[in-house]
């Protein structure tokens, strides 16, 4: 008589709506949080799209000299909205990691340099990330979505178990193995909730844009338009930018529960 050897189950990852649930449940309840990590850089990228946009209206009346000055304040707003962002950018998972601290305008800085010891190493891992995704999108899209997704949580190891370049793909590769299909499917969400969240805020654009030719008289070109919507741009950075990290957060932390490893706390 042959013995019947039973068949463990694959512990599954979290649910689709669950993971959609829990991903609002931790944005509503600390969006304020966010919101003052994002507000400056996203602020100043705005500030470049005005000067942008009164280039274009009242360049051609400038002297050289303006146009030197004009050049030179772009390039530093520029490079201040660069390491602003990123900063903020790392500082988002610091707070997923303990969001019972508080983050105010007051202890913002003391936040942002709690990304000092990550800063050049999440930049060479970002860097490498995104060429290699580019890289094999040129070559043929499936190795870029394969790569894309095993080490799309190469970061998380720099960040919460503070791995070093060499050692975070590998990390983030294993964790993904045997769960591509899964992590594929919940980004492919992620990326569709987000298209139609643009899709959402275009229409509200042409809306105004309607009413305001239509029932005020005013004509909003192309640039008056682009300027609309880098203002826009603000509030959708405030909710798609910590939405979409909170929601990748959860799938990192359910695929280590799965594979049976500590939970971030």
């Amino acid at each position: 008589m042959k013995a019947k050897t039973a068949s463990i189950a694959r512990p599954k990852i979290i649910g689709v709506l669950d993971l959609i649930k829990s991903t609002w449940s931790v944005y509503s309840a600390h969006w304020q949080k966010f919101a003052t990590i994002l507000v400056i850089p996203l602020t100043l990228s705005f500030v470049i799209n005005v000067i942008l946009f009164l280039v274009e209206y009242f360049g051609a009346h400038l002297a050289w000299y303006w146009w030197l000055i004009i050049g030179i304040l772009t390039a530093v707003i520029m490079l201040a909205f660069f390491i602003l962002y990123f900063l903020s950018y790392v500082a988002q998972f610091l707070l997923l990691q303990d969001l019972s601290q508080a983050v105010t305008f007051g202890n913002l800085k003391s936040l942002l340099l709690k990304v000092k010891p990550y800063f050049w190493t999440i930049l060479a891992v970002s860097a490498v990330y995104g060429l290699l995704s580019v890289f094999g999108f040129i070559l043929l899209i499936v190795p870029g979505v394969i790569f894309m997704v095993y080490y799309g949580f190469t970061i998380y190891f720099v960040i919460f178990e503070n791995k070093k370049f060499e050692g975070s793909f590998g990390l983030s590769r294993d964790l993904v193995r045997n769960y591509w299909w899964a992590v594929f499917g919940r980004m492919i969400l992620g990326m569709l909730i987000v298209y139609l969240f643009y899709l959402l805020v275009g229409g509200i654009i042409a809306l105004v844009s309607f009413l305001l030719t239509h029932f005020a008289g005013l004509t909003i070109d192309k640039n008056g338009s682009n300027l609309l919507y880098s203002l826009l741009s603000i509030f959708i950075g405030l909710v798609v930018g910590p939405i979409t990290i909170i929601y990748t957060y959860n799938i990192f932390q359910s695929l280590r529960a799965a594979k049976q490893l500590p939970l971030i706390e």
